[in-house]
């Protein structure tokens, strides 16, 4: 009996602790599984937004580069598809930025710039960084889209916002080019030359993007010294640009206005071997026409003392003192003889000397043309105007169009340099007797006092190359060397880099706190491209965005900054044929 009740209270107790332990788990568990399933729906939560931001940074990628191959309908399906996937995620701003670039690609130009102004004002409360370029760039897109729909009040507007807005970003020197466009296009040129005349002012933030270059785009020279334009007429200042490969070029740099420090200036660059355009000045300059018209009117001043001298002679021979004191009488007239005669030698001495100093430049000129644009040499030029063979029919053209002569050549060899040139001839240029104050001269300035067309510098080039010059041609043939010389500088004058170039640019500081010092400022700018691959028709001219099945794909890069040598470049692509998307079995796996 003792032990059953022992055992009875034992079982008792035994079942009030496990009765207590059941109440305590109903007191505490509930809070434990709500902080677990948080938990958990935080980690899923996690889980899912990490396979949407992956899932929509492919179909961007994809839309990307479907817009890159130039299929615009379908890259603009894909880049909704990524705004509909989620309206806030990190590819937003680009995504709408992309979208205003199909509608601009397919010239709906107000389409675009509904877009980008979207994309722009999308911009708020956004940190990461493409977003904000990209937003910046819509900023931008929205005045272009103006201008080429040609509706130039409203882009002037958009323009002038877009400054105010980033007025440190370096697309806001393109702005300025574009307003100054716009003026241009409505006849409106004061306001075009200030529009242009700000363009590569905004050089402030020292961004690496802001001290890089592309090979062939423009270089934008900023110099601040307040010590040079100081006077009543404005003075411009020069600044060295120097390439690691070896062209080194002067520039000249503008006052902004009068005594303003400021001075602005700019060269083009080209992915070429080095050429210094100035060999172009060791051969001719304005400084040498100057002091060639100078001794021409030396000579002419000579030759008209002579004949004075001359006249003197005969009147002394015609005098009473030639009966009264005939040996006094022709010792007068032997010495104004004989210092005529040396007046005529002295001055057909510096007229043979003229001649030859423009014979000369013709040739130092045409030497330089024949090695950088062989195809605008004067023999060349003979050949395109020499009269057909008698063997072709007369009706058969043989030579080029006036205005459409090497120049063309030279466009079709060298775009960078031949369009320049050619939009430069195909107005007279004027001499320098129009811009410059020469020396005073009784000559007859016949092709000076007005301008020459390219026609006219290209006979005269085959005269002089035919015959040789004289007293009786250097007129025409020194203003037709003048013009001839402004034109080559406009052509030529361009920095050669290589990719893996870098451009110093030096610039003599005169005058310091310190007064006159001479100290050499400078600056550097390192050179970069991005490179470009295009799916090509053969003969290269037009984009493709499907193959055939068995069909050949030709390919074309354009790697700029890989050109670090004159010798040919090599690459190397691969191509992949990617499996379509299984939709399907990641919406089994969401």
């Amino acid at each position: 009996m003792r032990s059953l009740r022992v055992w009875t209270v034992v079982f008792a107790t035994g079942l009030g602790l496990v009765i207590a332990a059941a109440g305590a788990a109903d007191k505490v568990g509930p809070k434990a599984g709500k902080s677990a399933e948080t938990e958990r729906e935080k980690r899923l939560g996690a889980r899912h937004d990490s396979k949407l931001n992956e899932e929509i940074a492919a179909v961007f990628r994809s839309a990307d580069t479907t817009y890159l191959v130039g299929d615009v309908t379908r890259a603009a399906d894909l880049f909704n598809k990524v705004l509909s996937m989620a309206p806030a995620s990190n590819f937003t701003i680009r995504a709408m930025t992309r979208l205003g670039d199909c509608s601009y690609e397919l010239k709906k130009y107000d389409a675009a710039a509904a877009q980008y102004r979207r994309a722009a004002s999308a911009m708020e409360d956004v940190t990461d960084e493409a977003e904000i370029a990209a937003g910046v760039r819509a900023d931008y897109m929205v005045g272009q889209s103006y201008l080429a729909a040609k509706n130039y009040t409203t882009c002037f507007g958009a323009f002038r916002k877009f400054i105010d807005r980033h007025p440190t970003h370096a697309l806001v020197n393109m702005a300025y080019q574009c307003i100054g466009d716009a003026h241009l296009a409505m006849a409106q040129y004061q306001q075009a030359l200030m529009a242009y005349r700000m363009v590569g002012t905004v050089m402030d933030a020292k961004t690496a993007a802001a001290k890089r270059i592309t090979p062939g785009g423009r270089l934008y020279l900023k110099v601040t010294d307040a010590d040079v334009n100081v006077g009543e007429i404005p003075r411009g200042v020069k600044a060295i640009v120097k390439a690691a490969s070896g062209d080194i070029e002067v520039v000249d740099l503008e006052p902004m206005g009068l005594r303003n420090p400021v001075f602005l200036g700019t060269i083009p660059t080209a992915l070429a071997a080095p050429r210094q355009s100035g060999d172009l000045d060791k051969a001719f300059t304005e400084e040498s026409a100057t002091k060639i018209r100078q001794t021409l009117a030396d000579a002419e001043k000579m030759t008209a003392l002579a004949r004075q001298k001359q006249q003197s002679a005969a009147e002394v021979d015609r005098s009473v003192e030639k009966t009264s004191n005939p040996a006094g009488a022709e010792s007068k007239r032997a010495a104004l003889t004989a210092e005529a005669e040396q007046l005529t030698a002295k001055a057909k001495a510096s007229s043979d000397q003229a001649c030859k100093q423009v014979h000369d430049g013709f040739a130092a000129l045409e030497k330089i043309v024949a090695e950088w644009a062989p195809d605008q040499s004067v023999k060349n030029l003979a050949k395109s105007r020499a009269p057909s063979p008698a063997t072709k029919p007369a009706t058969t053209p043989t030579t080029k169009p006036a205005g459409d002569g090497a120049s063309a050549t030279a466009a079709a060899t060298d775009p960078a340099a031949g369009v320049d040139v050619k939009a430069a001839m195909s107005k007279t240029i004027s001499t320098s007797d129009e811009d410059e104050t020469a020396a005073p001269t009784t000559r007859l300035a016949d092709a000076s006092a007005q301008g020459m067309s390219e026609n006219e510098v290209e006979k005269i080039r085959l005269d002089v190359f035919a015959k040789p010059t004289t007293i009786e041609n250097i007129d025409t043939r020194l203003s037709a060397l003048s013009v001839w010389s402004r034109l080559l500088k406009r052509q030529f004058q361009r920095l050669e880099i290589l990719g893996g170039d870098r451009i110093e640019i030096e610039y003599v500081d005169e005058i310091g706190p310190a007064g006159p010092q001479n100290i050499i400022r400078k600056d550097t700018v390192e050179i970069a491209s991005d490179a470009e691959m295009d799916f090509v028709t053969r003969d290269g001219r037009e984009r493709v965005t499907q193959v055939v099945l068995g069909g050949e794909i030709l390919l074309r890069v354009e790697d700029l900054d890989r050109d670090v040598s004159n010798k040919a470049d090599t690459i190397q692509v691969t191509l992949a044929a990617l499996p379509k998307p299984d939709t399907k079995t990641a919406a089994l796996r969401e």
